[in-house]
């Protein structure tokens, strides 16, 4: 190997290398309220201050009362991969500290000036020490409290690039809100105060008083229609929280917030456990508000497998799962709705527990006539003129007990060689089997032609399928979701005749949001008033809704201006697909549900109307209205 080949591998100089960390690390101002608000809150402060001083969110200040730094750990601080928290490998499978990389104070310094200011509870002076693109300076004493206090200033100075891919100054400022509330919410022992410029964003109590905070934190209609839950442990693991009602859902997944040992995360199993538990309970597509709260052993995660340590990974997602879904599922047993006026009052309100509809006992009713109504015997002169019709004629009784329809076969004719009918029982045989065919390739080519009406009702199973017969094939029928098409599109219809228009409320509401909504809702005033919102603002972070869109015919338009925010802040504006999703939800609310068995005029009434639909093979939401069982399926399955 030559000397010029040997070459081409070096090793990075400390600037550079600390430059590459810094850009794992401090992706955003965001990144850097996160790093130095959990290092506060590992230093064991109970009050921390975060303040935003400019508009282009450069320039920050975290403050607390924790344990302090002498001047050697000041000094030790600012290198790569110096830590408190952990003495070695083995300490990774058993962490209780927010931060243990030791790679935040350097990776912030490498792209700002940092000036650090400390004194711990056994001094009479501070220190204070500077920071410049990752050269330090020697610490000065200075007088100050017991704490810590680290300002930021020129954030990503020295590194244009990065800085040229942040997001406007309001979007950067709002995701500085979101990280402090998730903080806030996550460590309600803390009290928080947040300030931009000269105004008060966030500011929280501690005592640990978890509804304060999160009213603090998201604002006082984040817990409106919210169920507490208790606290369940199952395996070493704890959970409580609070969930929505099923009656209440949302367009995204924005207000799943989970906190595991004290960290706001993401996790996919946690969300798919979620989701689990409310299966049934919410439309498809629409998802539950939860502000859940783990405690689970220290080695039964990884926190080790995101940068930022925004995401975990579960030694047994098996477990969680189990503990999730009780939890949720007695929960909505037990119903009890938090009332959420203020912060300072958060009482219970019990209401009776759900009882169960009894199912059981109709299902056995309806079985039971249907095991005891007799089979139904066609003689030849009624099979000449059920198949010419092309319908058997017979009379339908109480649609739980219609008479069984039964193919005709030899023995239902009395076949008999003996019989001197039997040749005409024969060709009749024969007859039949032709027509059927004929009938079958006609109803391959009618599709678009296909009329419910025509069916004929044999009964409901489970009080959630109709089950019909077109005198060949049997016809299952999903009660809900043909239900939903049909009120989908007189809904649509009656909304496409309407502008996009604002109608004004004869009572107009009054909402409080998060500073993190308010600052989406000032970003977006002039979508919402295209998409038919007059909203008007009330002082603080309250607004008054005085008009919502003309074809929105829902009794909360609260929730509709909810669900527009959700999409605004996901980074999608598309009215239409906003339109169609408070369509489906209002289809949905309105249709028979599963469960509930209906009359032979319900049966009738609903297929007349699913005849009339555009499409009338498939709910809102794209699930199959009909379910088609041949009799050649039939026959494969009964090895005929």
């Amino acid at each position: 190997m030559t000397d010029t080949e040997s070459a081409r591998i070096h090793i990075l100089d400390t600037h550079t290398a600390n430059r590459i960390a810094a850009g794992e690390v401090v992706e955003r101002p965001a990144s850097v309220v996160k790093e130095l608000t959990e290092n506060a809150i590992d230093a064991g402060a109970t009050r921390i201050e975060i303040r935003v001083f400019d508009s282009d969110c450069c320039k920050l200040q975290v403050s607390d009362n924790g344990c302090g730094m002498s001047a050697a750990d000041m000094r030790m601080a600012v290198l790569r991969h110096a830590t408190s928290k952990i003495t070695s490998a083995d300490d990774l499978l058993s962490l209780t500290t927010l931060g243990f990389r030791g790679e935040a104070l350097p990776s912030i310094a490498a792209v700002s000036v940092m000036t650090i200011t400390s004194k711990t509870a056994d001094s009479e002076l501070g220190y204070t020490m500077t920071v410049d693109a990752g050269k330090a300076a020697m610490p000065q004493e200075i007088g100050c409290r017991q704490g810590t206090t680290v300002l930021v200033d020129r954030l990503f100075y020295n590194a244009p690039a990065r800085k040229k891919f942040l997001k406007s100054p309001r979007t950067e400022m709002r995701l500085i809100t979101d990280t402090v509330a998730n903080l806030a919410v996550a460590h309600p022992e803390c009290a928080f105060v947040f300030r931009h410029g000269n105004s008060h964003a966030i500011t929280t109590k501690g005592g640990n008083d978890e509804v304060a905070a999160i009213l603090a934190a998201y604002g006082r209609n984040s817990l409106q229609d919210m169920l507490r839950m208790a606290l369940h442990e199952q395996d070493g693991m704890q959970l409580h929280g609070y969930i929505s009602a099923p009656s209440v859902s949302r367009s995204t997944r924005d207000q799943y917030h989970f906190f595991v040992n004290g960290r706001a995360i993401r996790c996919r199993e946690l969300y798919a456990a979620l989701e689990n538990a409310y299966f049934t309970q919410v439309p498809t597509g629409r998802f539950p508000a939860a502000f859940l709260f783990f405690n689970l052993p220290p080695q039964s995660i990884d926190v080790n497998v995101h940068p930022a340590k925004l995401e975990i990974k579960l030694r047994d997602p098996e477990s969680v799962r189990r503990l999730v879904e009780s939890a949720v599922m007695d929960t909505m047993i037990r119903m009890e709705y938090l009332s959420a006026g203020t912060a300072d009052v958060a009482q219970l309100r019990t209401v009776a527990p759900v009882v169960p509809l009894p199912i059981r006992s109709d299902r056995e009713k309806a079985q039971q006539k249907w095991l005891s109504s007799e089979p139904v015997h066609m003689t030849q002169m009624q099979l000449r003129q059920a198949f010419n019709s092309g319908q058997p004629e017979l009379e339908t009784s109480d649609f739980a007990s219609s008479d069984t329809y039964k193919r005709p076969t030899r023995d239902s004719v009395s076949y008999s060689r003996s019989n001197a009918a039997d040749d005409d029982t024969d060709k009749l045989i024969e007859f039949i089997m032709e027509r059927r065919k004929m009938l079958q390739r006609e109803m391959d080519q009618r599709i678009n032609g296909f009329s419910y009406s025509s069916l004929r009702v044999l009964g409901q199973h489970l009080g959630t399928y109709i089950v019909c017969s077109d005198g060949f094939d049997l016809v299952l029928i999903d009660q809900h979701a043909a239900a939903e098409r049909v009120n989908y599109e007189r809904i649509a219809a009656e909304a496409e005749d309407r502008p996009v228009d604002a109608s004004m409320l004869a009572v107009p509401i009054s909402l409080s949001f998060s500073y993190s909504d308010h600052i989406l809702l000032t970003e977006n005033i002039l979508k919402l008033r295209d998409f038919g919102f007059i909203l008007e603002y009330f002082g603080d972070t309250t607004y008054v809704i005085r008009a919502v869109p003309s074809w929105y015919d829902g009794s909360q338009p609260e929730n509709l201006l909810f669900s527009l925010l959700e999409q605004l802040r996901s980074g999608v504006s598309d009215s239409v697909k906003l339109r169609r999703e408070e369509l489906f939800l209002a289809a949905c609310k309105k249709s028979i549900k599963a469960n509930r068995y209906l009359t032979a005029q319900d049966i009738s009434g609903l297929f007349a109307q699913l005849d009339k639909c555009h499409n009338k093979y498939t709910c809102p939401h794209g699930r199959p209205i009909a379910l088609r069982i041949t009799e050649n399926e039939l026959r494969r399955r009964f090895l005929r």
